[in-house]
C-alpha cells in the first residue's frame, strides 16, 4: 500500500459521511411546513394583529398599537413520532420490520417590545425569536432510525429591530432587519460496507455486524435577513401583508467521523477522522397575509394564510477545508434537497366572555415540503391538520395574559420508493401538541 492510500481512503470516508448526512438539517423537528415553526404569540397572533409579535408576523402591524408594549412568549412542543422500519434486505438477521420512538420536549421563547417613544407617525420594536428548528434525541441510538439520525438539533436565533411609519391613522407601512445566529448538530450511524467493498472488491452486504460507524456534523455561522409590510384599517375589519426574505447561511465547523472499534478499520484508516468545513444553504423566504374582522364587541373572526417557497432550500453544500490537497481530488460535497412550497391556512375565532376574559379558538392545515422519496426519520414532514383552543384574562388594567394549546396531526406517510441511503422505507407517523403561554405588559 502507498504512502496516500490510507490517506485517500480518510478522505472517501468524509465524503461517504457527508453523504450519509443526507438532510442536514433534517436533526431538527418539523413543526410547520419543512422545520419553520409559526406559533410566535400564540394562535391569536397574525399578520393583522397588532403588537409585538407583530415584529415576526407583520413590521407593518407593529403600527396598530400605540404606548409601550412587553410581550414575554414562550411555546412549549411534545413531539410523539414513530418510524417503522421495512428492512427486508437490509440486514443478515431476517427480521422484515423494526419500530423506532421518538418523544421530545422543546421550548421557543420569545421577548420582543414595541413602542411608539410619543411619536405620531412612527412606531420602533425589538424583538429576539428563533422560528427555525428544535432538537430530538431519539429513543434508542441502535434503532431503525439510527442512520438518518440518533440526536440532533438545529437552531437559527433572530434579533430584529424594527419600524413602521403610519401616513395615516388607518394605514402603516414597517420594515425590519435581522441578524441571524444558526447552528446544527447531527449525531447518525454510518454503514461502513461500501468503503470495504471499495478497497477490496469484496461484496459486502448492507449493514453487517461489525461495519457500523459514526458520523456527528457540527456548524454555527452569522447571516442577516429582512422583512417588510403593510397593516389596513377599514371599518371593522384590519387586512395585513408581509413578505420575510430568504436567509443565505454559510456555518463553519467541522466533520467527525468515528470508525468501528476493530482492528480492521483501525489499520485502515489509522483512528477517527475530525475534519474542518464549511456548510452553505439557504432558508425560504416567506409571504403572509391574514384578516382581522370585529363582528360586534363579543366576537372577533380571523383567518390567515401562509406561502413558504422551501424550494429555495434546494441544496447544502459542504466544503471540506483540506480538499484540495494534491492527488487527493475534490471531496467537496453538494446534496440535492428538492423540497416543494407550502401553503398554509387557518382560522379563529375569539370571544369576549366578559370584560377581563376572552376565549379562542381555532383550526388549519398545511401542506408537506419534503417530496416522499426524500422523507427520512431526521426531518419528518407532509400534510397536516391542526386545532387550537385557549382564553387570554386581564390580570390589571396593564397586564394580559395568555394560555392557549395547539394538536398538529401529520397523516401518516408510507416510503415505498426512496431516494436516501440507506433506505428509511416503511411507515412514518408523527404528532406534536404546543402549550403557548403569553405575557402582555403596557408599560405606558
Amino acid at each position: 500500500m502507498s504512502q496516500l492510500a490510507p490517506i485517500s481512503t480518510r478522505w472517501r470516508l468524509a465524503a461517504m459521511a457527508l453523504c450519509a448526512g443526507a438532510a442536514l438539517a433534517g436533526a431538527a423537528e418539523a413543526r410547520a411546513g419543512g422545520f419553520l415553526i409559526p406559533k410566535i404569540g400564540g394562535d391569536t397572533a397574525g399578520p393583522s394583529v397588532g403588537g409585538p409579535a407583530a415584529i415576526f408576523w407583520n413590521p407593518g402591524a407593529i403600527g396598530l398599537i400605540d404606548g409601550t408594549i412587553l410581550l414575554i412568549d414562550n411555546n412549549f412542543f411534545l413531539r410523539s413520532a414513530t418510524f417503522t422500519r421495512d428492512t427486508t434486505g437490509a440486514g443478515p438477521d431476517g427480521q422484515l420490520f423494526e419500530t423506532a420512538d421518538l418523544l421530545a420536549l422543546n421550548a421557543q421563547p420569545t421577548l420582543a417590545i414595541t413602542s411608539d417613544l410619543d411619536q405620531q407617525k412612527f412606531t420602533f420594536g425589538l424583538g429576539l425569536y428563533a422560528p427555525f428548528g428544535a432538537s430530538s434525541t431519539w429513543e434508542d441510538p441502535a434503532g431503525a432510525q439510527r442512520f438518518q439520525s440518533i440526536f440532533g438539533g438545529i437552531t437559527s436565533i433572530y434579533v430584529s429591530p424594527t419600524a413602521a411609519y403610519s401616513p395615516s391613522k388607518d394605514f402603516h407601512l414597517g420594515a425590519s432587519v435581522s441578524y441571524v445566529r444558526t447552528s446544527l448538530t447531527s449525531y447518525r450511524a454510518l454503514d461502513m460496507g461500501p468503503l470495504i467493498a471499495g478497497f477490496t472488491g469484496a461484496d459486502v452486504p448492507p449493514e453487517q455486524a461489525g461495519n457500523e460507524g459514526r458520523a456527528l456534523l457540527d456548524f454555527g455561522g452569522n447571516a442577516f435577513a429582512w422583512s417588510v409590510g403593510a397593516a389596513w384599517n377599514i371599518d371593522t375589519v384590519t387586512l395585513g401583508l408581509s413578505y420575510a426574505s430568504e436567509v443565505d447561511i454559510t456555518m463553519k465547523g467541522k466533520l467527525g467521523v468515528f470508525a468501528p472499534r476493530n482492528d480492521f478499520f483501525q489499520n485502515l484508516l489509522g483512528g477517527d477522522l475530525d475534519e474542518p468545513a464549511t456548510l452553505k444553504t439557504t432558508w425560504p423566504r416567506a409571504l403572509r397575509t391574514g384578516a382581522t374582522w370585529w363582528l360586534d364587541d363579543k366576537w372577533t373572526l380571523s383567518v390567515n394564510a401562509e406561502w413558504v417557497q422551501w424550494s429555495l432550500y434546494d441544496k447544502i453544500v459542504v466544503d471540506v477545508k483540506n480538499d484540495n490537497v494534491a492527488g487527493l481530488g475534490n471531496f467537496d460535497q453538494e446534496q440535492i434537497n428538492a423540497w416543494q412550497d407550502t401553503l398554509g391556512l387557518r382560522m379563529g375565532a375569539r370571544y369576549s366572555l366578559s370584560p377581563d376574559t376572552m376565549l379562542f379558538g381555532g383550526f388549519g392545515g398545511e401542506s408537506g415540503a419534503i417530496p416522499i422519496k426524500r422523507l427520512d426519520p431526521s426531518i419528518f414532514d407532509a400534510t397536516k391538520i391542526g386545532a387550537a383552543f385557549g382564553a387570554s384574562w386581564k390580570l390589571s388594567e396593564t397586564t394580559l395574559f395568555s394560555v392557549g394549546y395547539n394538536h398538529l396531526f401529520y397523516l401518516p406517510a408510507i416510503v415505498n420508493e426512496t431516494e436516501v441511503t440507506p433506505p428509511p422505507t416503511g411507515i412514518h407517523t408523527q404528532q406534536v401538541g404546543v402549550l403557548n403561554t403569553n405575557l402582555l405588559w403596557r408599560l405606558q
